[in-house]
Protein backbone atom coordinates (compact mmCIF):
# COMPACT_ATOMS: atom_id res chain seq x y z
CA UNK A 1 0.00 0.00 0.00
CA UNK A 2 2.69 2.53 0.90
CA UNK A 3 4.27 2.33 -2.79
CA UNK A 4 0.55 3.32 -3.92
CA UNK A 5 0.36 6.08 -1.49
CA UNK A 6 4.11 7.77 -2.86
CA UNK A 7 2.20 8.96 -6.27
CA UNK A 8 -1.12 9.53 -4.12
CA UNK A 9 -4.57 7.64 -4.01
CA UNK A 10 -7.88 9.90 -4.51
CA UNK A 11 -9.90 9.87 -0.97
CA UNK A 12 -13.00 10.82 -0.01
CA UNK A 13 -12.29 13.00 3.04
CA UNK A 14 -14.82 13.64 5.61
CA UNK A 15 -14.06 16.77 8.03
CA UNK A 16 -16.09 17.67 10.74
CA UNK A 17 -15.73 20.58 13.44
CA UNK A 18 -17.91 21.75 16.52
CA UNK A 19 -16.81 24.91 17.83
CA UNK A 20 -18.03 26.32 21.30
CA UNK A 21 -17.61 30.15 21.61
CA UNK A 22 -19.38 31.85 24.25
CA UNK A 23 -22.25 29.27 25.08
CA UNK A 24 -23.17 29.26 21.18
CA UNK A 25 -22.25 26.01 19.31
CA UNK A 26 -21.48 25.99 16.00
CA UNK A 27 -20.90 22.88 13.52
CA UNK A 28 -19.16 22.50 9.88
CA UNK A 29 -18.96 19.42 7.31
CA UNK A 30 -17.22 19.06 4.61
CA UNK A 31 -17.61 15.77 2.54
CA UNK A 32 -15.02 16.45 -0.61
CA UNK A 33 -12.72 13.93 -2.58
CA UNK A 34 -9.12 14.50 -2.01
CA UNK A 35 -5.68 12.84 -2.84
CA UNK A 36 -4.23 11.05 0.42
CA UNK A 37 0.12 10.93 -0.29
CA UNK A 38 2.55 8.95 1.71
CA UNK A 39 6.38 11.01 2.04
CA UNK A 40 9.50 11.04 4.32
CA UNK A 41 6.75 8.85 6.76
CA UNK A 42 4.08 11.37 6.77
CA UNK A 43 0.71 11.16 5.57
CA UNK A 44 -0.36 14.33 3.62
CA UNK A 45 -4.04 14.37 3.22
CA UNK A 46 -5.38 17.48 0.68
CA UNK A 47 -8.68 18.48 -0.64
CA UNK A 48 -10.32 21.55 -1.55
CA UNK A 49 -13.46 22.91 0.87
CA UNK A 50 -16.17 24.02 -1.79
CA UNK A 51 -18.84 25.21 0.60
CA UNK A 52 -18.50 29.03 1.50
CA UNK A 53 -15.31 30.19 1.19
CA UNK A 54 -13.34 27.95 -1.29
CA UNK A 55 -10.42 26.93 0.97
CA UNK A 56 -7.58 24.71 -0.32
CA UNK A 57 -6.57 22.47 2.99
CA UNK A 58 -3.62 20.66 3.22
CA UNK A 59 -3.15 17.61 6.49
CA UNK A 60 -0.02 16.64 7.01
CA UNK A 61 -0.63 13.52 9.98
CA UNK A 62 3.03 12.60 11.66
CA UNK A 63 4.13 9.26 12.96
CA UNK A 64 5.00 10.94 15.94
CA UNK A 65 1.25 11.70 16.28
CA UNK A 66 1.63 15.25 15.11
CA UNK A 67 -1.21 16.54 13.22
CA UNK A 68 -0.52 20.08 11.04
CA UNK A 69 -3.91 21.59 9.33
CA UNK A 70 -2.71 24.46 6.86
CA UNK A 71 -5.97 26.32 4.46
CA UNK A 72 -5.44 28.75 1.99
CA UNK A 73 -8.72 30.53 1.60
CA UNK A 74 -9.51 34.13 2.32
CA UNK A 75 -6.48 34.14 4.72
CA UNK A 76 -4.11 31.33 5.42
CA UNK A 77 -3.59 29.60 8.61
CA UNK A 78 -1.40 26.81 9.80
CA UNK A 79 -2.24 25.07 12.74
CA UNK A 80 -0.12 22.11 14.99
CA UNK A 81 -1.64 19.75 17.22
CA UNK A 82 0.26 18.00 19.88
CA UNK A 83 -0.98 16.74 22.92
CA UNK A 84 2.75 16.46 24.28
CA UNK A 85 3.16 20.84 24.41
CA UNK A 86 0.93 23.74 23.71
CA UNK A 87 1.32 25.07 20.19
CA UNK A 88 1.10 28.66 18.45
CA UNK A 89 -0.49 29.79 15.77
CA UNK A 90 -0.27 33.37 13.72
CA UNK A 91 -3.91 35.08 13.39
CA UNK A 92 -3.96 38.11 10.77
CA UNK A 93 -6.12 40.81 11.48
CA UNK A 94 -6.83 44.26 9.70
CA UNK A 95 -4.81 45.80 12.63
CA UNK A 96 -2.03 42.69 12.71
CA UNK A 97 -0.95 39.83 13.70
CA UNK A 98 -1.75 38.05 16.68
CA UNK A 99 -0.30 34.98 18.48
CA UNK A 100 -2.67 32.59 19.26
CA UNK A 101 -2.14 29.49 21.81
CA UNK A 102 -3.44 25.55 21.12
CA UNK A 103 -3.56 23.42 23.85
CA UNK A 104 -4.53 20.16 22.16
CA UNK A 105 -6.42 17.86 25.28
CA UNK A 106 -6.96 14.80 23.20
CA UNK A 107 -5.62 13.63 20.09
CA UNK A 108 -5.97 10.37 18.12
CA UNK A 109 -4.85 9.10 15.15
CA UNK A 110 -6.33 5.47 13.41
CA UNK A 111 -5.60 3.86 10.26
CA UNK A 112 -6.91 0.54 8.44
CA UNK A 113 -5.06 -0.96 5.85
CA UNK A 114 -7.98 -2.87 2.94
CA UNK A 115 -8.94 0.05 1.80
CA UNK A 116 -6.39 2.01 3.19
CA UNK A 117 -8.41 4.70 5.44
CA UNK A 118 -7.81 6.67 8.63
CA UNK A 119 -9.28 8.93 11.29
CA UNK A 120 -8.10 11.80 13.53
CA UNK A 121 -9.98 12.83 16.32
CA UNK A 122 -8.58 16.33 17.21
CA UNK A 123 -9.97 18.19 20.63
CA UNK A 124 -8.56 21.51 21.57
CA UNK A 125 -8.96 25.12 22.95
CA UNK A 126 -7.53 28.28 21.87
CA UNK A 127 -6.47 30.92 23.81
CA UNK A 128 -5.75 34.54 22.82
CA UNK A 129 -3.38 36.52 25.80
CA UNK A 130 -5.05 33.96 28.15
CA UNK A 131 -8.40 34.46 27.53
CA UNK A 132 -10.35 31.16 26.06
CA UNK A 133 -11.21 32.44 22.17
CA UNK A 134 -13.23 28.51 21.99
CA UNK A 135 -12.95 25.16 22.53
CA UNK A 136 -13.15 22.63 19.07
CA UNK A 137 -13.59 19.13 18.36
CA UNK A 138 -12.41 18.01 14.60
CA UNK A 139 -13.39 14.67 13.86
CA UNK A 140 -11.55 13.57 10.00
CA UNK A 141 -12.39 10.39 8.25
CA UNK A 142 -10.88 9.48 4.55
CA UNK A 143 -11.19 6.65 2.74
CA UNK A 144 -9.14 5.46 -0.70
Amino acid sequence: MAEKLTNGLPARVILETTIVQEGEVYKHSFDEMGRVVSMNDNYYIRFTESEGEEAATLIKIEPEGIVNITRHGEQKTRMTFNDEEHTYTNYITPTGIMEMLIETNRLNISYTDRPFAGEVEVDYVIKLEGYLLGTYQLRLRFTT
